[in-house]
């Protein structure tokens, strides 16, 4: 996921509550009740170009 000029900390914060939510959420496997958790790693750049992000897509 990229986010567009968001400070690292807000990204950090945004990316906490999604990590948050899935833990929390009860997910169902063939009727029964499953634990789902996500690790999620941010990096945070000024450098990258509109021009550059077209390329990671």
């Amino acid at each position: 996921m990229l986010l567009n000029r968001v400070k690292l900390d807000e990204a950090s914060s945004i990316f906490e509550k999604i990590r948050f939510l899935v833990e929390s959420h009860e997910f169902l496997f063939e009727g029964k009740p499953i634990n789902i958790t996500i690790s999620i790693g941010v990096y945070h750049s000024s450098q990258l170009e509109v021009q550059e992000l077209k390329t990671l897509s």
